[in-house]
């Protein structure tokens, strides 16, 4: 995925100004703390003082937030998903990174107990300058980590949050903007469990077929007893939407259990 990277004003509204405003005159007056305390350094070292630089802020700001389809089956992938986030200052972010999530809610709170964390990504930066933004599209490989949990169901909310890694030399001032919620909610659709079918192979075993979704990958497992069940092989669905498997084994029994179970993708 790679960011294009954009100067633009964080804060393009009356009210935002006047944020942006503040933050640049907070700006102005730490560049002539910095001022005084750098004319006074040779003092400090002339009387054994150490001094330590002062703690950079950067305040992480997201701008927008776009997830697609917001009706996506139950271990499923989105086909798109963009993001932008910039740094609203007052420091430059210089060689650090940004830790960007995704959190499935039950509720529009984001950060209770219901919260599931469905991705996570560090990315790396040379330079995010104060009132640069970073616009992402995420590429194939990214939609295929972003994985919707298999026994979901219902109706979610979806955030997108950014913050500082825990290893940065940045801390941000106002975690406030740090995360988004998707406008309207998202449909997970609950997986539809394969209906099985079989007959017998003549002198080669029993044909077992599983009638699911294609292109899904399918676990096979037998039982005598209905207690202790077998793994006996896992099998992709074809494009007729059905996933089959030959048991050599069933030869000679009297009778044999089977079902199969839809494996994450």
């Amino acid at each position: 995925m790679t960011p294009e990277i954009q100067h633009r004003n964080l804060f393009p509204f009356s009210s935002q100004s006047s944020r942006l405003c503040a933050l640049k005159n907070r700006f102005d007056w730490a560049a002539l703390g910095r001022g005084r305390i750098i004319l006074s350094f040779a003092a400090l070292v002339f009387l054994g003082v150490v001094w330590h630089a002062p703690a950079q802020e950067a305040d992480l700001a997201i701008l927008d937030f776009t997830f697609s389809p917001q009706s996506i089956d139950a271990g499923g992938h989105p086909t798109n998903m963009t993001y932008s986030f910039g740094n609203a200052g007052p420091d430059d972010i210089d060689a650090d990174s940004a830790v960007s999530k995704l959190v499935l809610s039950r509720n529009s709170i984001l950060g209770d107990a219901d919260d599931v964390r469905i991705w996570e990504r560090e990315q790396f930066f040379g330079l995010l300058a104060a009132g640069e933004v970073f616009n992402f599209t995420s590429d194939h490989s990214t939609l295929a980590e972003i994985t919707i949990p298999s026994d979901a169901s219902g109706s979610y909310y979806l955030f997108y949050r950014v913050d500082h890694a825990a290893s940065s030399s940045y801390s941000d001032p106002d975690l406030s903007n740090n995360h988004l919620r998707l406008l309207g909610k998202i449909t997970v659709n609950p997986i539809t469990p394969p209906h099985l079918t079989g007959a017998p192979v003549s002198n080669q075993g029993f044909q077992v077929i599983a009638a699911g979704l294609a292109g899904r990958m399918y676990r096979f497992e037998g039982s005598i007893d209905l207690k202790t069940w077998d793994q006996l092989s896992t099998v992709v669905a074809d494009g007729t939407d059905t996933a089959k498997y030959l048991d050599p084994a069933a030869s000679g029994r009297n009778y044999r259990f089977y079902r199969a179970a839809l494996l994450p993708p």
